[in-house]
Order: structure tokens, then C-alpha cells, then sequence
């Protein structure tokens, strides 16, 4: 397991949620909102998915949990 990878991805999936948190709670885009949110969740998800392909699904729930 590269340690480095591992800590890309858990920054990256941080950042990815946070950017469509940020803009589910800013002023309304209409559409363009709603496809920015979705892209920024579906890159989440493929991250999630390469981080439990690499270091487990320990990984995922410990990257998952400081996310609010």
C-alpha cells in the first residue's frame, strides 16, 4: 500500500465533499448547481472506491467519518 496514495485520496474525497456541501448551502445556480454538486459526488465516489481498492474498507469509514 502507498502511503502517500492513501493520504491523495482521503484529502481528495475531503475536498470533493466539501466543495458540494459548499455549494448545496450558497446561493441557488439552478442546473448548473445541481451538475456541479453531482460531478463533485461522483468523483467522491470513484476516490471511495479506489481507496477501498488500495487500503481497505477501514480506510473508507476513516476517511468517511470526519466528514459532516
Amino acid at each position: 500500500m502507498n502511503v502517500s496514495e492513501v493520504a491523495r485520496l482521503k484529502e481528495q474525497i475531503t475536498s470533493e465533499y466539501e466543495a458540494g456541501k459548499s455549494a448545496m448551502q450558497g446561493p441557488s445556480q439552478g442546473s448548473a448547481t445541481h451538475l456541479f454538486i453531482t460531478n463533485k459526488m461522483e468523483k467522491m465516489c470513484a476516490d471511495i472506491a479506489e481507496l477501498v481498492a488500495i487500503a481497505g474498507e477501514e480506510a473508507m469509514v476513516e476517511a468517511l467519518k470526519g466528514l459532516q
